[in-house]
């Protein structure tokens, strides 16, 4: 009986099994479907681990810390679960020493609070800590704790800068997303988080701290291959079926200069050295602790001397201790300090501070802010005292008032004889009080004509007309410039006539025009605005237009002379033309009303152009006129020059083993929409005679002077970009170059 009870319930048994394997079976050909993007959000996570959305798809002006939140259709291959580490802060290196010595020492005993901490930076207890191997520590936060891999990954899906070509990923670390109230992943959502970045190649788990976020002010592209043209699975987003993305996703977004705003001022915790200290190393750097990440960009040292715009200062007090650098500011670079989070910003004396004792000032105005742009509450002040070291760097520094009798290479500039060129070479002394270099955005000028001129003709007609000119690009010099009027040169001008509602239109001509002439014909407009491109056409307002007395009487070599230069009409606004398309100058009417053809004026002309380059109508009379002619008149340009150049002859320090420092222009002006910039080159001594270079060894030009160190000659060369909009200009009154030695 038992034997076939046991043979009844092995049946059933085995039953129970073949009809499992089928349903397994059935459940192993049910295939997850190719899942796809649902959702794009950019927000930031709140302090109850919930993401909060604050944009969408194709955003613009998003956060420069913001988390970027991908929902998909299904469950998405996210990888393993991989748990991320981040390095421990300077601070938490220190502490970490300290408690493995005192855990090592059998005669100290620990608090439970110091064994929980011990662990929590990454200790391991009975292991032994190794001093400037920087330990690692599990995230402390939810929302980044799981690192995704698997077929998410920067090349699957590539958030790209379009700046510059759109070749560089955005600086970032995929994370998996946990459900609020527990571990568990919520398989169709991963995030990218900009304020982490990689640390190791081919350790995913191991990341670092990326305050700055993306770029400020910078459009991105997400491209992620999908459906049929997704051609490698290796870079193709899948479902946990290895089924790649159903279709493409792409999309563009842009950042704005902030960061997520939080509302809290920072406050200075420490700093090293801190008030106070002596014996500071020579070289030491200068490190400010914050209670949060700081922004970089708002710690200004000082320009010049004075700057009221600098938020950091680092000086030599006042203190006779400081002999001849009494009050005189250290060169520093400001940077934020490597494994810090962002909260400390170290400061670097270019040059050391010498060989001292000397007594240093350091002040931190309100001015700095955090990644929020909150500012600090009150200005801080420390001071403390550097070492004497005998061993340091000697400093010294090559000071240039820029005097009349200033070294200038001149292949450099411009023919001054025509002032046609890129940019009139900058005027030294003349447009500014002594000692000061400036460039003028003073109306420069330069003339259209042909070779071989033929005489005159009358244009200006005692009845209504309307003519056009065209002017070919390389007859305007082929370079762009903000053109602000111009001038007829006449051969015999009519002076003290009046001429009514007066209109000049200036802008660039279509092509067909530019190429072949103008079309001529019969149409009782003549000439009209469709000959203009589809650009900006600066038009002067309507009035009574009288020719005053000529300003000049210029011989100009390729029309011989005398020859009466008569301003035209006063411009509305100046035209910027692009250097590359004809320019067309449209003069409109009503005539003098004399009816004397003596009355008219004398234009100068030119009969060698190919081009029907001029067309006039006399649009009012019945019939009307119409003609185009192959000759076209010659002007005098105005223009406003675009900035200036000048360049140094080569200075030598005599001292061989110089180190270069960025310099500094004391003081100079330089208002919004201009800019300065420098580039440099060295070159070594000759080995013969060390008063003279070498110039086999010149150095190609360079725009880090830094870069030029052990070469005791150098020499600069400047430009000035003015705000031709604004008429405003940049100058410098002197220029300083430090650099030391030993």
């Amino acid at each position: 009986m038992r034997v076939r009870r046991g043979l009844v319930f092995g049946l059933l048994a085995g039953t129970i099994a073949a009809t499992g394997g089928i349903a397994a079976q059935e459940l192993a050909m049910a295939r997850q479907k190719p899942i796809v993007v649902v959702r794009f959000l950019a927000g930031y996570y709140d302090g109850k681990d919930r993401f909060v959305a604050t944009a969408g798809r194709s955003a613009s002006n998003i956060d420069r810390d913001a988390v970027l939140l991908f929902v998909m259709s299904g469950a998405v291959d996210t990888g393993p679960k991989i748990r991320a580490t981040l390095p421990l802060t300077l601070a938490e290196q220190v502490e970490l020493a300290d408690l493995s010595r005192k855990i090592a020492d059998p005669d100290i005993p620990q608090t439970p609070e110091e064994e929980r901490r011990f662990r929590e930076l990454g200790g391991e207890p009975g292991a032994f800590f190794e001093p400037g191997v920087i330990a690692r520590k599990e995230s402390p936060e939810r929302a980044s704790q799981l690192v995704a891999t698997g077929s998410v990954n920067r090349e699957s899906i590539r958030i790209v800068s379009t700046a510059g070509g759109g070749q560089t990923l955005a600086e970032g670390v995929f994370f998996k997303v946990l459900k609020r109230n527990g571990r568990r992943v919520k398989a169709r959502k991963f995030v990218f988080d900009p304020r982490y970045r990689t640390a190791t190649f081919n350790k995913p788990g191991e990341i670092d701290y990326n305050p700055e976020g993306f770029e400020a002010n910078t459009s991105y592209q997400i491209e992620m291959q999908g459906g049929p043209g997704a051609t490698n699975p290796l870079t193709t987003v899948q479902n946990l079926d290895g089924s790649p993305l159903a279709e493409p996703f792409g999309m563009t977004f842009t950042t704005s200069d902030r960061y997520h705003q939080d509302f809290s001022r920072p406050e200075i915790r420490e700093s090293s050295p801190n008030d106070g200290s002596v014996n500071v190393a020579s070289d030491a750097d200068i490190d400010v602790t914050f209670s949060e990440p700081m922004n970089i960009e708002t710690f200004t040292p000082p320009r010049f001397v004075d700057d009221e715009a600098a938020t950091v200062k680092v000086r030599y007090t006042a203190s006779s201790l400081n002999g001849p650098l009494a009050g005189r500011d250290i060169l520093i670079d400001v940077r934020i300090k490597p494994q810090t989070a962002g909260n400390v910003v170290q400061l670097r004396p270019l040059q050391g501070f010498g060989q001292g004792p000397y007594e240093v000032a350091v002040t931190i105005t309100p001015g700095v802010t955090d990644l929020s742009g909150n500012n600090i509450i009150r200005q801080q002040d420390f001071i403390f005292t550097t070492e004497e070291d005998p061993t340091a760097d000697d400093f010294a520094d090559v000071a240039l008032i820029f005097e009349s009798d200033l070294v200038k290479d001149l292949a450099f500039f411009s023919d001054s004889a025509n002032l046609s060129g890129d940019n009139v070479f900058a005027d030294w002394n003349t447009k500014a009080l002594p000692g000061v270099v400036t460039t003028s955005v003073a109306a420069q000028a330069f003339s259209t004509w042909g070779p071989n001129p033929n005489g005159s003709v009358n244009v200006w007609f005692p009845r209504a007309v309307r003519w056009q000119m065209l002017y070919p690009t390389n007859d305007m010099g082929g370079r762009a410039r903000t053109l602000t009027g111009f001038f007829w040169l006449q051969a015999n001008a009519q002076l003290q006539l009046t001429y009514p509602n007066t209109q000049v239109k200036i802008g660039h001509a279509t092509d067909s025009v530019a190429g072949g002439g103008f079309p001529g014909g019969t149409s009782p407009e003549g000439p009209v605005l469709s000959n203009f491109r589809a650009t900006p056409v600066t038009v002067t307002p309507t009035l009574n237009y009288r020719i005053p007395n000529p300003i000049a009487s210029v011989t100009l070599p390729n029309i011989g002379g005398p020859v009466l230069v008569v301003p035209g009409p006063v411009w509305s606004s100046n035209f910027n033309f692009d250097g590359q398309h004809s320019v067309l100058l449209e003069v409109e009417h009503f005539g003098n009303g004399t009816g004397a053809p003596g009355q008219a004026e004398n234009w100068v002309q030119d009969g060698t152009y190919s081009l029907n380059a001029m067309t006039f109508s006399l649009f009012q009379d019945s019939p009307p006129v119409v003609q185009s002619n192959p000759w076209y008149q010659s002007v005098t340009w105005t223009f406003l020059s675009p900035g200036a150049e000048a360049q140094s002859a080569w200075i030598n320090v005599l001292e061989p083993a110089v180190r270069w420092v960025p310099q500094q222009l004391v003081p100079f002006s330089q208002p919004q929409g201009t800019s300065l910039s420098f580039r440099w080159q060295g070159a070594k001594p000759d080995v013969n005679d060390p008063a003279v270079l070498d110039p086999t060894t010149i150095t190609p030009w360079t725009s880090d002077i830094r870069v030029l160190a052990s070469n005791p000659f150098v020499r600069w060369h400047v430009e000035l970009v003015n705000n031709v909009a604004a008429g405003t200009s940049p100058t410098i009154d002197t220029l300083i170059i430090p650099y030391t030695f030993r």
